[in-house]
């Protein structure tokens, strides 16, 4: 197991620092992230990660968005990579503010899973 965090998150965890001061920039700023093989929501989680990525034909981005103003859930990223070797082919990452446990969310979850191949649930948590 290894983590990169704060200190204040080792001391937090009781986590040995093997290292200090492995950011590159003084305005670096680090999301802490448990990979875990069990899914775990803390109390508390208000934001949600995925990643997706969609069919390369009109609408298909349009088919995503619009849940989440249907639903009224505020999204706060979005963000394109490309799929290695496939041309015009993009995975998106998404972060939105929502309680992961309301019905709503998990419907609409649940839903983009069936509808999409590229599917991945990243997590939910508090972000500070």
């Amino acid at each position: 197991m290894a983590a990169l965090s704060s200190l204040e998150c080792a001391e937090l965890y009781d986590l040995v620092a093997l290292e200090t001061d492995l950011q590159d920039s003084d305005a670096n700023y680090t999301r802490f992230i448990v990979i875990s093989r069990n899914l775990e929501i803390y109390p508390g989680s208000q934001k949600v990660s995925f990643m997706l990525s969609v069919p390369h034909k009109p609408g298909s981005l349009y088919e995503v968005l619009s849940r989440f103003a249907v639903q009224g859930i505020n999204l706060t990223k979005l963000e394109s990579r490309p799929l290695p070797g496939k041309n015009f082919e993009f995975m998106f990452y998404f972060d939105f503010d929502a309680e992961i446990l309301d019905d709503k969310v998990v419907d609409l979850l649940c839903e983009l899973d069936a509808m999409f191949d590229g599917f991945t649930f990243l997590g939910a948590y508090h972000e500070v």
